[in-house]
């Protein structure tokens, strides 16, 4: 290895050495920091995420304004699952052009879910950052039979 390669490779390692402790210092420091990553992660009561989508399908309308303009996308919501397993600090992390109405049904559907289970991380029960994706997709649209049949005669 070149020794500018190997410079490189050293300071790489000690800056990413400082960063984990860094990071440790801060957990240690403030214990009800929301964690990214938990030995078990929260989890949707009564089946995971199979019964989270079912949810969200039963409970989420699509708005009218945005179907009517024809805007659909991604909508990323973020949020924390707390110690006693409810959901705060709502928000959406990723949304789309003109997409105000769906990031604000996203929000209503996750205010409306039933408590989770909580995180662990290390035997204790701790806040843990959890990301759901909610997909805004309409559908094509249809021809009537007057059309298809105008257009089968051109």
């Amino acid at each position: 290895m070149k020794k500018s390669g190997a410079i490189l490779l050293f300071f790489f390692l000690l800056f990413n050495i400082a960063f984990i402790q860094s990071s440790y210092a801060q957990l240690t420091t403030n214990p009800e920091q929301p964690y990214l990553i938990a030995t078990q992660m929260p989890e949707y009561p009564g089946g995971g995420s199979t019964t989270m989508i079912e949810f969200i399908q039963e409970h989420l309308e699509y708005p009218m304004a945005e179907k009517k303009a024809n805007i659909q996308g991604t909508i990323m919501m973020q949020f924390i699952v707390e110690k006693d397993g409810s959901l705060s600090d709502i928000k959406a992390a990723q949304t789309v052009d003109g997409g105000e109405n769906l990031v604000k049904e996203a929000t209503r559907v996750i205010k409306l879910m039933p408590k989770w289970k909580p995180g662990v991380y290390e035997n204790k029960v701790v806040r843990v950052y959890k990301s759901v994706p909610f997909y805004f997709v309409l559908a094509p649209k249809r021809t009537t039979n007057a059309t298809t049949h105008a257009n089968e005669h051109k």
